[in-house]
């Protein structure tokens, strides 16, 4: 499965560079990080399609 960490660590960006970029709290992408039950939620999907592009 890809994950939110593989595709901000490559970049090389910090948890909070990462939120910063894509605007969501700090609080929320640690749970999408690390509950992999969130990754079909539509926020997940926005937060993964930014830091992929």
């Amino acid at each position: 499965m890809i994950t939110l960490k593989k595709y901000a660590y490559p970049k090389k960006l910090t948890q909070v560079q990462a939120v910063n970029f894509v605007g969501i709290s700090l609080r929320s992408y640690k749970q999408y990080e690390n509950e992999t039950n969130k990754v079909n939620r539509i926020k997940y999907n926005y937060v993964f399609n930014e830091l992929s592009s």
